[in-house]
């Protein structure tokens, strides 16, 4: 008797404890779906970050999620080249489809970096001109390294948010929770 072949992305959902993306309760091992809202782990394995993007894309109104589980449509691969090489313009959150918060980024760092080699050395020293201590655009370049560093944080530890649409429902019916 041949042996079913699972895809593994779904194997592995199947095999730990998800959150839904729906109502944010977890879904636990060895289950399929949610009990509260009736998600179904096989939505969550073919979830799209692409199709997340087409939707904000069209202003449908289609209803998107936030997933803490990286969709299969984007590598780990390609997050950490974008967040090394582009992070300072926010680059890795422009690949997802997260762009107020790849601006607000880009707003930090370069208003700060320019604030930092632009004022003269001599005006930042005398501390007149907000306030005693650093000068306010030394605070959005520090906010702005805070973020990446925690998007590294995000990406390595794997808490990093992905805005996603689920798969079509499954409809089995023996898998449906009762209400």
């Amino acid at each position: 008797m041949a042996k079913e072949i699972l895809d593994p992305y779904l194997d592995h959902l199947y095999n730990s404890n998800v959150r839904c993306p729906y109502c944010r309760r977890r879904i636990l091992r060895y289950t399929t779906i949610c009990e509260r809202c009736g998600v179904h782990k096989r939505q969550i394995a073919e979830a799209s970050n692409q199709r997340a993007k087409e939707i904000k894309k069209q202003r449908s109104g289609a209803r998107l999620f936030m997933s803490r589980s990286r969709p299969k449509d984007v590598t780990f691969t390609a997050m950490a080249m974008y967040l090394l090489f582009l992070g300072l313009f926010g680059g890795h959150r422009f690949y997802v489809g997260r762009k107020l918060s790849a601006w607000i980024i880009i707003i930090c760092i370069w208003v700060g970096l320019i604030g930092v080699f632009a004022v003269p050395m001599h005006v930042r020293e005398s501390g007149n001109i907000m306030w005693q201590g650093s000068f306010p655009t030394d605070l959005f370049l520090v906010a702005g390294v805070l973020i990446l560093v925690y998007d590294w944080a995000a990406l390595l530890l794997g808490f990093f948010a992905y805005p996603i649409r689920l798969g079509e429902e499954v409809a089995d019916a023996k898998d449906k929770p009762k209400k």
